[in-house]
C-alpha cells in the first residue's frame, strides 16, 4: 500500500514539473500581504480565457478571510467547489502554518501540495498559482512558497505596492529566487491611488539593478474586489501587458508567435 501511495505521489509531482517544463505553470508571488496577487491572478485568467484558453487559477493556502477564493471563483465560475481552488484553509488571519499550529491542525506535506497543484495543471492549458502572503510566509512545516516553487519549477512573477521600500524587498525576493535556480522571473508593481517620487521611479530603477529584468507597472483600479465584467474590461485594455507577463513566464502555450 505505502508503495503506491509514494508511486501517486511521485507521479503527480511529476504533473507539476512536466507542467513548468511545458510552460504551463506560473506563480503569482508578492513581497507582502496585501500586494494585489489576487488582482494580477483573476486579470491573468480573464486574459487567458478571453484569448480562448483554458486558463485557471488556484491559491493552495488561504487564511482568515475566504475573499480571495470568492473573487477567483469569479472569472471561472465553471470550476466548482472551493476546494478545487484552495487545498488548504484556516481561519486564523496569520500565516497558514503559525494559524495551525494555533489551533492544533494539521497541514499537507509539500509533496503534497505538489500533487494537488500538478493534478491541476495537468487539467487545462495554464494554471496560475497565487501565493499567501510573501514568498517566504511559512505554509506547511519546513516550506514556503520559495519551496513548492523550487519544487516544482514553471515561472514566476513576484508583486509588489508600488511605493517607497519596494526596491529593497523585491531585489530580496528575486534573489531568493534565483539562489533555488529559478530562471523566469517577472516583476509586476501595482500602483496606488496617489502618485509620489518613488512610485514613478521604482520601474526603472529595479529593471537596472536586477539587470534588465522585466517589471510592469498596473494602474490603480481601485481595491481588489471588483465585478467580472471590471475585470475583462480591465484584461482587454491591458492585453498586451499581460501577454508579455505570460510570455516571459514561458506560459508559452497561451499565446501565439
Amino acid at each position: 500500500m505505502n508503495s503506491i501511495l509514494v508511486s501517486r505521489s511521485q507521479a503527480a509531482r511529476g504533473l507539476a514539473v512536466e507542467a513548468a517544463r511545458r510552460g504551463r505553470l506560473l506563480w503569482v508571488t508578492g513581497i507582502d500581504t496585501g500586494v494585489g496577487k489576487t488582482l494580477l491572478a483573476r486579470l491573468l485568467v480573464a486574459w487567458g480565457r478571453g484569448s480562448g484558453r483554458d486558463v485557471r487559477a488556484v491559491k493552495p493556502f488561504c487564511a482568515g478571510s475566504m475573499d480571495d477564493i470568492k473573487e477567483i471563483d469569479k472569472v471561472q465560475s465553471d470550476i466548482v467547489g472551493k476546494w478545487e481552488v484552495c487545498r488548504c484553509y484556516v481561519r486564523r488571519p496569520l500565516a497558514p502554518w503559525v494559524a495551525a499550529r494555533q489551533s492544533g491542525l494539521a497541514l499537507p506535506a509539500r509533496g503534497e501540495v505538489i500533487e494537488w497543484i500538478g493534478d491541476r495543471a495537468a487539467a487545462c492549458d495554464g494554471l496560475v498559482v497565487e501565493g499567501a502572503g510573501g514568498l517566504a510566509t511559512p505554509l506547511g512545516q519546513g516550506y514556503s512558497a520559495l519551496e513548492l516553487i523550487e519544487a516544482s519549477g514553471g515561472g514566476v512573477v513576484v508583486v509588489g505596492t508600488n511605493r517607497l521600500g519596494v526596491i529593497s524587498q523585491t531585489r530580496l525576493a528575486v534573489i531568493a529566487l534565483q539562489n533555488v535556480g529559478v530562471q523566469s522571473i517577472g516583476v509586476v508593481l501595482m500602483d496606488r491611488s496617489r502618485a509620489d517620487a518613488a512610485m514613478r521611479s521604482n520601474a526603472w530603477a529595479l529593471r537596472e539593478l536586477l539587470g534588465g529584468a522585466k517589471v510592469w507597472r498596473l494602474p490603480w483600479y481601485g481595491n481588489n474586489s471588483l465585478g467580472l465584467n471590471r475585470i475583462q474590461t480591465i484584461s482587454k485594455n491591458i492585453q498586451k501587458t499581460l501577454a508579455q507577463i505570460f510570455r516571459t513566464s514561458r506560459l508559452c502555450t497561451l499565446h501565439r508567435a
